[in-house]
């Protein structure tokens, strides 16, 4: 992200030359460490949901990016029966690009939703 925006296309073509590169950082010294946010994530998620007593359904198509098993974690927690299209991760989108913007990005959906 960047403010508000999420990179892509040519921005983040240029994030991943800089990555590969390897180009020394002008930042101050600091610290790495890792911490295993999605438990923390989902208990804040369903500690903020207030569903009806009828367990809705839903049919969600994360186009192969990353949200899809995060998408899956979260609404399984809060008790959603979900009906899953593309949720596995895989950054070659055999199927479409998570955009869904894009008309044509939308149409395995609206064929399962119907």
């Amino acid at each position: 992200m960047r403010g508000r925006d999420t990179l892509f296309g040519p921005e983040i073509q240029a994030l991943r030359a800089i990555i590969e590169g390897g180009a020394p950082s002008t930042a101050q010294p600091g610290s790495l460490r890792s911490l295993d946010l999605e438990e923390a994530y989902v208990a804040a998620v369903r500690g903020a949901s207030r569903l009806a007593s009828r367990v809705p359904r839903l049919v969600i198509d994360a186009g192969n990016g990353s949200a899809g098993p995060m998408a899956l974690r979260t609404l399984s927690a809060l008790g959603v029966e979900v009906d899953a299209l593309y949720c596995d991760m895989d950054g070659t989108f055999p199927h479409h690009h998570p955009d869904p913007p894009v008309e044509d990005n939308l149409v395995a959906l609206r064929q399962r939703v119907a």
